[in-house]
């Protein structure tokens, strides 16, 4: 039985997630919010981060629709969905979070998604020639 790359990546993601879950319930379950130092809070949201993003990133490479792009593109879907939502939740936590946020990001996200998709079509077809 090989290991192909992709197999290899999957692995990865999968390892990475469970354990940046782990030491978020790990921290989340010992520490209590309203008493700890500002740190620990931050290292909250950084381990929530990168569960989200790697997880995304394993979701991305299970789901055969997502699975054929490339690994570029991946990443920064990845990056930008586990951006959104831990800023949302930043804002949320500290009960700043208006609707107007949430619109305001989600058309940035839309102008951003056809910016980049328009990038790198343009990109890709320089590379062509």
């Amino acid at each position: 039985m090989e290991s192909s790359p992709q197999n290899s990546s999957r692995n990865s993601y999968l390892v990475k997630t469970v354990l940046a879950g782990l030491f978020l319930l790990l921290v989340t379950s010992l520490t209590n919010p309203t008493a700890t130092h500002p740190l620990v809070i931050i290292a909250v949201f950084v381990l929530l981060f990168l569960a989200v993003y790697f997880g995304l990133r394993l979701f991305g490479d299970l789901v055969p629709s997502l699975a054929r792009r490339s690994s570029g593109q991946k990443r920064l879907a990845a990056l930008a969905v586990t951006g959104v939502v831990s800023l949302m939740l930043i804002l949320q936590s500290i009960g700043q979070l208006t609707i107007r946020d949430v619109a305001s990001t989600l058309l940035f996200c839309v102008i951003l998604y056809f910016y980049t998709s328009k990038v790198s079509k343009v990109s890709n077809d320089g590379k062509a020639s």
